[in-house]
């Protein structure tokens, strides 16, 4: 057992096969800092805040509902493009992350994609310039897993693992730094707070494959009560073969869909 308010360092790793990625982590719904899974991206080194006010200032003043006016790259927020040609000209810098890639259908919208990498995503951009900044705790509304891209600037994440969960899923902590890529889980409530003044750029995306069948098929339970997951039941079972949409909630705790 490990106090409420102890955190252990999360597991970083490199040059890991797909195979190797499947087996530790994502089978088990372990995240894992990924400290290589940018070196052959462009945009490591290319994207930051300057670059993408002077290339994307006003498309992301679009995007946010601000047409007419001008982005201002010192306040904090999330980019989610969506314009399919900006994605297009954005994946020209960067891939689907090499240890994802296990031969899933080409989604051939990008030059550094595989032939066989999974389809990627929208993108989500997230910017800052202060350190007083701070994602909150939160889980992610999506049926799929998630990565996070730190391209510019350092921040420290914290990940709690959903209620029940085994002795091998504890409290974690992190610094990102560019280069550096978390990969986290349904049902993981994550924060990400800025370390100093320097501006920040992360890239995130959903992945929904490969998929933890493990993983969610033992935390069906907690996962499959809470409001944000409630739907996913029908996707699960079509990805994995698992009768995830027969699954019992009657003998749930009331106070489980609420997700605290």
């Amino acid at each position: 057992a490990f106090a409420a308010d102890e955190f252990w360092e999360l597991p970083r790793v490199s040059n890991i096969s797909a195979v190797d990625f499947v087996r530790c982590y994502l089978l088990p719904g372990l995240p894992v800092v990924i400290t290589d899974a940018m070196q052959s991206w462009p945009a490591l080194g290319k994207w930051n805040l300057r670059w993408l006010a002077k290339r994307y200032g006003r498309e992301i003043a679009t995007d946010e509902n601000k047409e007419g006016s001008a982005w201002d790259p010192k306040k904090a927020g999330k980019w989610l493009v969506k314009s399919i040609n900006t994605s297009r000209k954005l994946r020209k810098d960067y891939g689907l992350p090499y240890f994802l890639d296990l031969g899933s259908p080409s989604s051939s919208q990008g030059d550094n994609e595989s032939s066989t990498a999974g389809r990627l995503h929208a993108e989500m951009l997230y910017y800052s310039s202060g350190s007083s900044f701070a994602t909150p705790r939160h889980l992610d509304t999506n049926c799929g897993q998630s990565w996070s891209a730190q391209l510019e600037g350092t921040k420290q994440w914290h990940l709690w693992p959903p209620k029940g969960s085994t002795s091998h899923h504890r409290n974690f902590a992190t610094r990102l730094e560019p280069g550096d890529m978390v990969v986290f889980f349904t049902g993981w409530h994550h924060e990400a707070r800025n370390v100093d003044d320097r501006p920040s750029l992360a890239l995130s995306q959903f992945f929904g494959h490969p998929v933890p069948t493990t993983y969610l098929w033992e935390h069906r339970h907690y996962l499959l009560s809470c409001r944000t997951y409630s739907m996913c039941a029908t996707q699960w079972q079509l990805q994995t073969g698992f009768p995830f949409s027969e699954t019992n909630l009657q003998n749930v705790s009331l106070s489980v869909p609420a997700c605290d």
